[in-house]
């Protein structure tokens, strides 16, 4: 008799916690259309409005902005409706190629590390305006060119390289067709989940917090030195080209909270049961999808940026400008 109660009262709390899986899946499918459908339009307007602006995207600092924008778009338009996809006929019990599934984690990979180095870099530029370094001084149009869009695509291109090889040396996945649930298609190692996050995540993220604290100091040095009327004067001389740092601590405050989760549940700190595993599971892959509309917020902050996207709508033609013609006659007294 107790037998049958101890197996009844274990298949209900079993079924108890199915339901409780499916519902927490169902959240995060809901949650993955909302991030597509809040993360297409900021990302595509900042873009558009900085890119039509000669003044604007003729600053290294937008340009960095234009690459973030264009990474989210990405991933809202491409990437997460493919893994939605996958996720759903994963649980019609569909037959997937683990090529594909490999394929979609891969990518997830590769837009954490473009992001956060991609972060670090942002944060390097805005060290370089602080000190007035101007490493382009010099050199021709072409070559200044050149550079800039190489230091651009540098974090784009070290991912295709960095990840891919360790994912290849420290990771193996079937690469036949079988039943598509995901333990069966991927097998990940300890060492690849601990190499792969402190790469992607926990160095840049570190980085970008130590050279955010560099460049406050850096900062409030360089504009308290001298007097209040010296002090005025250099802000007004500089303007815009020296942000404040507000916009700046905003991005690596939104990328922390955002990785955080998730780089702590693939870390595997702690030992937990499977309910509150779950549950931790789907904070952080909520905390994570917000990343794609919580990133353009602090491009707001930005005051060229802000008023350009208040200002800017597409369907308006830019005004003529106003052509003056200075006529001269001789007049003979």
């Amino acid at each position: 008799m107790n037998s049958s109660s101890t197996f009844s009262d274990s298949s209900e709390s079993f079924e108890n916690i199915l339901s409780l899986i499916f519902t927490l899946l169902g959240v995060m499918d809901t949650f993955d259309y909302v991030a597509i459908a809040f993360g297409i339009l900021p990302n595509l307007w900042i873009l558009l409005a900085t890119l039509t602006s000669p003044d604007l995207r003729a600053r290294m600092r937008n340009k960095i902005v234009c690459s973030f924008c264009v990474l989210h778009l990405l991933n809202c338009l491409l990437f997460m409706p493919m893994e939605i996809e996958i996720d759903r006929l994963s649980r019609r019990y569909d037959i997937l190629n683990c090529d594909l599934r490999n394929f979609v984690k891969l990518m997830e990979l590769l837009q954490d590390f473009i992001s956060n180095w991609t972060l670090v870099l942002l944060v390097v530029v805005f060290i370089a305006r602080i000190c007035d370094f101007k490493p382009c001084a010099g050199l021709t149009s072409l070559t200044t060119t050149l550079g800039t869009y190489a230091i651009l695509i540098s974090p784009w291109v070290a991912s295709l390289v960095i990840i891919p090889g360790v994912r290849n040396s420290l990771s193996h996945y079937v690469t036949s067709n079988i039943s598509s649930t995901f333990s069966g298609c991927m097998f990940t190692t300890s060492d690849e989940t601990l190499v792969i996050k402190s790469l992607d995540t926990a160095v840049p993220m570190f980085t970008a917090v130590t050279l955010m604290v560099t460049a406050v100091v850096l900062r409030r040095r360089r504009f308290t030195r001298g007097s209040p009327g010296d002090m005025e004067v250099e802000l007004i001389e500089r303007g815009p080209e020296v942000d404040g740092h507000i916009g700046y601590t905003a991005a690596v405050g939104v990328s922390l909270v955002c990785d955080f989760a998730t780089a702590f549940m693939s870390f595997d700190l702690v030992e937990m049961e499977i309910v509150p595993r779950w549950v931790f599971y789907t904070v952080a892959c909520i905390m994570s999808q917000t990343k794609v509309f919580l990133t353009p917020l602090p491009w707001l902050l930005f005051p060229d940026i802000r008023e350009r996207v208040k200002t800017w709508r597409p369907w308006r033609r830019a005004k003529p400008g106003i052509d003056v013609t200075l006529v001269f006659k001789n007049v003979h007294s």
